[in-house]
């Protein structure tokens, strides 16, 4: 049977056998490394997709954070802004009482003493002040 077989591969009919398997066994090793190699992309892609994903949480959690802090300088803008005004209001107001202080001490010291102990300038001082402080 062996002597039948290789009587029958011996000619062209065996370079055509030895080509038609070895082509078999390449197209078969070349399926199986195609296979390894989309498997291999496939791994690649789901981490690609995880990794995304992670990176897309990340982008929604910073953009709250930051949406956050710009609301909380603001609000110490606003903030800022009052305490800024007030101390503009404060300052006006603690000039008009200099300068009605200053007024009142140029009155103060035009006015003659009415005696040479000045006494009564000072009492009128004093009254003065007490009626201002009171108001």
């Amino acid at each position: 049977m062996i002597e039948k077989l290789l009587s029958i591969l011996a000619g062209w009919k065996g370079y055509a056998a030895t080509a038609i398997a070895a082509l078999s066994l390449g197209a078969g090793a070349a399926w199986y490394v195609q296979g390894l190699r989309i498997d291999a992309l496939d791994t690649a892609l789901t981490a690609a997709n995880t990794r995304a994903k992670t990176a897309e949480s990340a982008n929604k959690t910073c953009a709250a954070d930051v949406a956050a802090s710009n609301a909380a300088v603001d609000d110490l803008r606003r903030q800022a802004q009052a305490r800024a005004d007030a101390a503009a209001k404060a300052v006006a107001d603690a000039e008009q009482r200099a300068s009605e202080a200053d007024k009142r001490v140029r009155d103060i010291l035009r006015t003659p003493a009415p005696d040479p102990d000045q006494c009564k300038a000072v009492d009128m001082f004093t009254a003065d002040f007490l009626r201002e402080r009171t108001r």
